[in-house]
């Protein structure tokens, strides 16, 4: 691959990334490499080194998403996607290539070791519900919102009926929580399609890296500009909500808040019982379920 390097102050050496065995890759470099690579095409201009690397680090990064943490792996990654892929349609690397990301990173929360017993891991990091001290709340930031945005991003628009109805299908009570909780603010997308995260001042269901994420234009290294367009196509949002209102129902929304109450027998969840109950609300006006 030659040198790993991005653009600073100073030039950067990622020498570690060179290892042939990415699990003794330091996490400390891997974020790093990542917060650079996104970052260094918005803030600078877009370089050949980033688009080289990008697709080498994409997939020899999974392997390091594991427990939550404050610097995500996953969320850089999903950062990265979007710097380097704005859309299927400008694509560097072809569409073949959005599909294979999502066929691996965008499929990673389904991943084994994420889960047992039916339930997301406490601490994983797509687990939505944080447990501190003074109680239980639902993330305003998550690796789970990141996953969400990836797909209803990139995914096919004749797959994105299917994709819901697995999500919905899905009986965990936390990640039903965080697909409400996502949901309910990804309105602000369906209502304004062209912004990107970045402009989004309420940062809530985001993820790390997302407030890199504007959209307009990234010079590139021949001088001309690349235009990233909207952030979600006009078509792309009519299908989702057309979906939404197709997969989703009142019953779903109380049959997860039913689970939540199970859960939190203990009065712990009483929080995120109130921030469901607020967020459910939103959907059902926005999307008018039945």
């Amino acid at each position: 691959m030659g040198e790993a390097w991005f653009m600073g102050e100073e030039r950067r050496m990622f020498d570690a990334l060179m290892a042939p065995n990415v699990s003794t890759w330091p996490v400390s470099v891997v974020e790093k490499a990542l917060s650079e690579s996104s970052s260094g095409p918005v803030c600078f201009g877009h370089m050949r080194e980033w688009s080289e690397w990008f697709p080498y680090l994409i997939h020899t990064c999974l392997v390091h998403v594991g427990p939550w943490s404050p610097s995500s792996i996953y969320g850089g990654l999903v950062t990265n996607m979007m710097v380097h892929c704005p859309n299927r349609a400008s694509s560097r690397y072809g569409a073949a290539f959005i599909d294979d990301v999502l066929a691996t990173l965008g499929q990673l929360p389904m991943d084994a070791r994420f889960w047992h017993g039916g339930h997301l891991i406490a601490w994983s990091a797509f687990q939505p519900l944080q447990r501190w001290p003074v109680g239980a709340r639902l993330a305003d930031d998550s690796d789970l919102y990141a996953a969400f945005w990836l797909v209803a991003k990139y995914l096919r628009p004749d797959r994105i009926e299917d994709w819901l109805s697995s999500v919905v299908a899905i009986d965990d009570p936390a990640w039903g929580a965080g697909f409400v909780y996502w949901l309910a603010h990804a309105g602000h997308a369906f209502d304004d399609p062209v912004a990107w995260p970045a402009s989004d001042e309420t940062r809530q269901a985001t993820w790390n890296g997302s407030h890199m994420l504007r959209g307009e234009q990234i010079m590139e290294e021949d001088g001309s500009k690349f235009d990233c367009g909207p952030f979600l196509e006009s078509w792309r949002v009519a299908a989702l909500c057309a979906a939404v209102a197709r997969v989703l129902d009142r019953r779903r929304l109380a049959e997860w808040r039913q689970r939540l109450l199970l859960l939190g027998r203990d009065g712990s969840l009483d929080t995120v019982l109130d921030t469901y109950d607020i967020h459910c609300a939103a959907v059902l006006k926005k999307h008018r379920l039945s």
